[in-house]
């Protein structure tokens, strides 16, 4: 009885924070997919150059 009680109001809570992370793993990804290539690869040759 006393977990039913405690269940409804943090079940919001989790399912707002999973939403949250996964927006921002998104984002991250989506960032690292976009600029990974600008900073690391030559974009005449598309060869990765580290120097």
């Amino acid at each position: 009885m006393a977990q039913n009680r405690i269940a409804p109001p943090s079940r919001p809570v989790v399912e707002i924070a999973k939403f949250v992370v996964i927006v921002l793993l998104w984002t991250a990804s989506m960032v690292t997919f976009l600029l990974l290539p600008d900073v690391f690869l030559d974009p005449c040759t598309g060869i990765i150059d580290l120097r």
